[in-house]
Parts: structure tokens; sequence; C-alpha cells
């Protein structure tokens, strides 16, 4: 392959819990040359992320040296405007998101449905539309849609409605 094409890769598997330096450089090695990094974080567009919000910040990874890495991209949610708190963490991984924290999501999202998703992150990443039950969907679906016309509350309030679930083949 020319050496002017970059090779895409996502860490040890498609969606990777981390990826660690070492992990790039021996990639690297094999390879011989840098790698753009496609990271698959924090897409949910797979029959079982679909069940999930992932609106933590990137913390998990390395920073990455020029060198190993040609780039790095993020595979955002379904959910575009509810990714920005966990892409936010791209920026601030590389030292790029300053002037980037919590009020200027809150003025992107709407500080009402920035509040909102910061009570109930930790739910939608654990326990998921599958473990929250019906019922709890339900009440916070309408607690998003009473945070309305903002573009965030829309898509939460869409996704707990069940609006993004893919079915697992059979």
């Amino acid at each position: 392959m020319p050496p002017d094409v970059d090779i895409f890769w996502t860490g040890n598997r498609v969606c990777s819990d981390a990826v660690r330096q070492a992990d790039i450089s021996s990639i690297v090695e094999q390879l011989g040359r840098p790698v753009l990094l496609w990271d698959n974080y924090p897409v949910n567009d797979g029959a079982v992320r679909s069940n999930f919000l992932y609106c933590q910040r990137l913390s998990h990874w390395d920073r990455l040296p020029v060198g190993l890495i040609s780039g790095h991209l993020c595979n955002a949610m379904n959910q575009g405007t509810a990714s920005l708190p966990a892409l936010l963490g791209l920026a601030e991984l590389y030292g790029r998101g300053r002037g980037c924290d919590d009020a200027w999501l809150g003025q992107v999202m709407g500080q009402a449905t920035w509040r909102q998703l910061q009570r109930d992150s930790e739910e939608f990443l654990q326990a998921g539309l599958s473990g929250m039950g019906p019922r709890r969907c339900q009440q916070l679906a309408a607690d998003y849609r009473a945070l309305l016309p903002r573009a965030a509350a829309a898509e939460i309030a869409s996704w707990l409605a069940g609006e993004y679930t893919l079915i697992p083949p059979v």
C-alpha cells in the first residue's frame, strides 16, 4: 500500500474500551507507518450499544504522540448533540478543549437539558434502556420532552422511547 495512504485502526477491538500507547506502538511496528485512529466511542449504532447513551468524556485513553498516529477520529452516537460531552474529551485529551467546559455545554445543549443529562448519564451508561425498564424510560422521556425544543433533549427523549434501538439479528 502506498505510504501516503492512511490506515484506519480501531484499537484491539472494533469498539475498544481503551487504547494505550503500547497498543498503538505494536500496530505501528507491524504496519511500518502511523495509523489514523478510528475511535468507536461514543458510537451507539449497533444492536448492543444502541441500548446505551455514552455521554462521559473520553478519559480512558492515552494521549498519543504524532509519529504513532496521523490523527484521532471519534465516531459519534446517533444522538449527535448528546454526543458532545463525550467528544469534548477528545479535544481535552490533546489539549484543545480549552473554553469548552460545562458552561459551553449548557449553552449548546440548553442549561436545563445539560443539568438533566448530568444527573441521568450514569444511569444511561450503566443500566441502559433494558435495565431502566419501560416505566422509568417513559418517565425520563417525558422529562426530556418538557425541555424541547433543544436538539439534545429531543434526541434523548427519542432514544428513551426506543426509536434508536436496533434488534439483534436472529
